[in-house]
């Protein structure tokens, strides 16, 4: 049995879309292509250990059990 692909989104500013949408034009695809190859790209390089994102940890207050 196949199991169905999900479509997900992610938001962008309108200059990062704008961005992106001038790269597909270069390349003579379309957005979602672009943006399909790029996240499979970086899922790759990723797993191979060539990039790793620099990430900030930020200090969150969890409040008891039962508290909101």
């Amino acid at each position: 049995m196949v199991k169905k692909a999900y479509p997900q989104g992610v938001y962008l500013s309108t200059k990062d879309r704008t961005r992106a949408e001038a790269i597909a034009d270069e390349l003579g695809v379309t957005l979602h292509a672009l943006l399909q190859y790029a996240i499979l790209d970086f899922v790759q390089r990723y797993e191979a250990g060539e990039v790793k994102p620099k990430l900030e940890t930020q200090m969150v207050l969890i409040p008891p059990d039962g508290e909101k």
